[in-house]
């Protein structure tokens, strides 16, 4: 590390923020919306009314002619919810609704609308209330980015006094985009890809703001969650759509050729020659005209290969972690021994792949610990290390059933904490490339150092999406998944990242299959659909860039089809008839009388092993 770095402060940005930006952690937030919404979202299509979170859900009753009873105030008793208007209550108003009827969680909402007792519609109009309270134009979130702007500058400043840098040498920073790609149907989440700069700061900002407005955690009160910049770089962020049609392309590509040619060239007209001049000073830029975009509002960008071998272990070791979050301690153990099964007690590669996932377990371990004592703080450290992860694992769980909130504060903090240090190193980073800039002297030894701190930064960005919620935790899952899936953009990927992708897939499979299974076996399996869909796309493609036989992987390509049929009635309808149509696709597809989540659990256990030893066993032969 330069001499230079060593002056920086050591106090986290968020706790001590620079000497001329104290002032962001108490600036007010524009107008207050839990004050009163009207002015907020009297611009759009529905008409929110005066709302205001003083008023309670019993005073709407009684207005409405409903019963004088606490108990229908506060949600508590179904019965008693039934025989109010719930869709008229939602309309009338939607904060009251969610802090009353929903008990604060939208997953509540989300609930009613599953089971029938609200309508799509009044579903439909939560959302675009949802839109407008948190959307990406929400005053709100450009309180965030204003807040973040000030911050980054004066950090910036800072900086560059403490390191001797020319004023300004770090650059303007670039201005926190709030990007949330993925589905827009009446019961998906908002998740937010922050890109820019201090998108670090940016979500520990959004989550004080959301906290003191609603009294709730995003993630409870909207589904909202917030994730700081990752493995994808900024010029993925939409609106930066690279290339042409296929066939202007083309075109374009024909006459620079002619243009080339002296003899063809002949045969151009004047407007054709002054035309394909200016089409060719624009090959090899951003508006390069013989680029093919992969679609609408495609992207396109290099995704940054693993550092080394030690690397791409370290992604494929956090792609197991995310598999152990979601699956039950039996059916975790259940994969390890069927995943070494049959490779034959001194086999090198078994005993790979066990150092693997005793390492997988030690993450967990260590993510567990963090989340059960940011629970309940009492608990002393030394008793923590006591616990087996089973028990971690149950208090965790028993915690998240009781109190939702709480739970996911403190992934949130344990996340923001994270994100801090990871701020700080690529705070060193940006003063090592303007250091290298203004003097470029011992270049290869400071272009070294920040070699080894990108780095750092690439496993810290893996640990801290441990903590936030319901993220990708790999390179190859969150690329594969917002970049290829989401965002629409041309990528290519090794086997190694397909693989890690499959396991999150596999991980994200079983936890829709537990969590939905009181709704009913068959809409738990829709509900995983898309995710076992995903896993049997990667691992169609992982097989292709590793010479294997996809039929070997997924025979009659079974996994693909389950996942395919399943997928395609999530969205459709009415709960109950999403659970019917569920039973029917797994009853065909795994040939099976009385359908249950363990019949798909298990086939995914088959499916994943398939992959697992195909992938350690191609791993070992090339080393």
């Amino acid at each position: 590390m330069p001499k230079q770095l060593q002056k920086k402060t050591t106090e986290s940005p968020a706790n001590q923020a620079p000497e001329s930006t104290s002032h962001l952690q108490t600036r007010p937030f524009a107008d207050s919306i839990t004050q009163t919404a009207s002015g907020v979202v009297s611009n759009v299509g529905h008409n929110f009314g005066n709302i205001g979170v003083q008023a309670s859900s019993k005073e709407v009753i009684q207005a409405k002619g409903g019963k004088d009873d606490e108990s229908v105030a506060s949600g508590s008793a179904p019965e008693a919810v039934a025989q109010v208007d719930l869709n008229q209550l939602a309309k009338d108003n939607p904060l009251s609704f969610l802090n009353n009827q929903c008990q604060g969680k939208w997953e509540e909402a989300r609930q009613y609308y599953r089971q029938e007792k609200i309508t799509k519609e009044t579903m439909l109009f939560l959302v675009d209330f949802r839109g407008q309270m948190v959307g990406d134009k929400s005053k709100l979130v450009q309180e965030v980015v204003a807040q973040t702007s000030e911050y980054v500058k004066a950090k910036n400043q800072n900086l560059e006094k403490q390191n001797g840098l020319e004023a300004g040498s770090l650059g303007e920073p670039k201005p926190v985009k709030f990007s949330a790609p993925g589905s827009q149907s009446p019961t998906s989440d908002i998740d937010y890809n922050l890109k820019g700069d201090g998108t670090e700061f940016a979500v520990k900002i959004f989550n004080q703001l959301f906290k003191q407005q609603f009294g709730y955690e995003a993630g409870t009160f909207f589904d909202v969650n917030v994730y700081s910049k990752d493995f994808l770089p900024d010029v993925f962020s939409p609106g930066n759509d690279v290339g042409v049609k296929k066939s202007t392309a083309k075109k374009n590509q024909e006459l620079i050729d002619n243009f080339n040619d002296p003899e063809k060239q002949k045969n151009l007209s004047p407007q054709e020659k002054e035309k394909a001049e200016k089409l060719k000073s624009q090959q090899g830029t951003e508006k390069d005209p013989t680029k093919v975009r992969a679609g609408k509002g495609a992207k396109e960008f290099e995704l940054q290969s693993g550092f080394d071998a030690m690397d791409v272990i370290g992604q494929e070791i956090y792609s197991l972690v995310k598999m152990q979050m979601y699956m039950s301690i039996e059916e975790w153990q259940a994969y390890r021994i069927n995943a070494v099964d049959g490779l034959g007690a001194e086999s090198p590669i078994k005993k790979e792949m066990e150092e693997k996932f005793d390492y997988a377990e030690m993450k967990y371990r260590k993510y567990l610990e963090t989340i059960v004592k940011g629970i309940d703080k009492s608990i002393p450290q030394d008793e923590l290390k006591k616990l087996s992860i089973a028990q971690l694992k149950q208090k965790r769980e028993e915690a998240e059933h009781k109190e939702f909130d709480k739970t996911l504060a403190a992934h949130n903090r344990a996340y923001e904490e994270k994100l801090l240090e990871i701020e700080e190193l690529r705070n060193e980073i940006k003063v090592i490339n303007a250091q290298i800039l203004q003097n470029p002297k011992n270049v290869e030894q400071l272009q070294a150092q920040a070699q080894m701190l990108a780095q750092t930064v690439k496993a810290m960005i893996n640990e801290s999406l441990t903590y936030a919620n319901e993220a990708y935790l790999t390179e190859g899952g969150v690329a594969h998944v917002v970049g290829t899936k989401q965002i629409k953009a041309n990528l290519t990927f090794s086997a190694d990242q397909y693989v890690q992708a499959f396991n999150e897939n596999i991980g994200d499979a079983f936890k829709e299959l537990t969590r939905h299974e009181t709704d009913g076996h068959g809409y738990a399996a829709v509900k995983a659909g898309k995710y076992i869909h995903r896993a049997a796309n990667e691992a169609k493609h992982y097989g292709q860039q590793a010479n294997e036989d996809v039929q070997k992987l997924d025979p009659d390509r079974k996994m693909n089809k389950l996942g395919k049929e399943l997928e395609s009635v999530k969205n459709a309808g009415k709960a109950s008839e999403a659970n019917d149509t569920g039973l029917q696709i797994v009853k065909k597809i795994l040939n099976v009388d009385q359908p249950k989540t363990d019949d798909v659990k298990q086939e995914l256990q088959g499916f994943a092993k398939r992959v697992t030893q195909s992938y350690n066993l191609k791993k070992h032969n090339q080393e």
